[in-house]
């Protein structure tokens, strides 16, 4: 980073304004402007009395509020934490350790290391929680043809992973959100 942006980030530390940096986005649907050399993130109402160093950092970079996103410092990547519309999914998932894992990378792991993930996320036969992923390319089958609807108009997911468990035994389950709109979401329930 350039020392101009050194000197900003020094003072606005200097006055409790925390700014952070990240080179890229990995969030889904994001992409750098040509010319921008990074993120910053911060409470930009705390900078409402230096409008010329803010015109300069948005000049110079991409801001985007700090309590709405998240880095992953391991990759130099940035994640969206709260939605921004009403069909929004994350990107990732940050696990119970506080590591943040890509839906890219959820999709690349083999078998093993799926299941796995779903026991050590509590997402194993569990119908209190499902996976909320955008692109997410889940594993397994697909129990019943009407998703959410499978067994009744409004479901109930320890039911529908009851009756599951009834009719095979010998399969473990997990729930994902595959739809999200205004006024709530659907899931549906694999078998693996």
């Amino acid at each position: 980073m350039e020392n101009r942006f050194e000197i900003i980030r020094q003072a606005a530390k200097n006055k409790n304004i925390n700014i952070d940096f990240c080179s890229k986005y990995g969030e889904f649907g994001y992409k750098l402007p040509e010319g921008k050399k990074g993120i910053l993130f911060s409470d930009w109402n705390k900078f409402e009395k230096y409008p010329r160093i803010m015109e300069w950092i948005e000049e110079n970079y991409e801001i985007e509020w700090c309590d709405e996103w998240v880095i992953d410092y391991n990759n130099d990547k940035c994640y969206r934490k709260i939605h921004n519309s009403y069909g929004w999914q994350p990107s990732m998932y940050m696990d119970n350790n506080g590591e943040i894992i890509p839906y890219d990378d959820i999709n690349e792991m083999n078998e093993e290391e799926f299941k796995e993930f779903l026991i050590e996320n509590n997402f194993l036969n569990n119908p209190k929680t499902a996976i909320d992923l955008v692109r997410f390319e889940p594993k397994g089958e697909l129990i019943g043809e009407d998703k959410s609807r499978m067994l009744e108009s409004k479901p109930d997911p320890k039911k529908m992973l009851e009756l599951a468990k009834e009719k095979y035994p010998e399969n473990d389950f997990y729930f994902v959100i595959d739809s999200v709109n205004q006024f709530g979401f659907e899931f549906v329930l694999y078998k693996i």
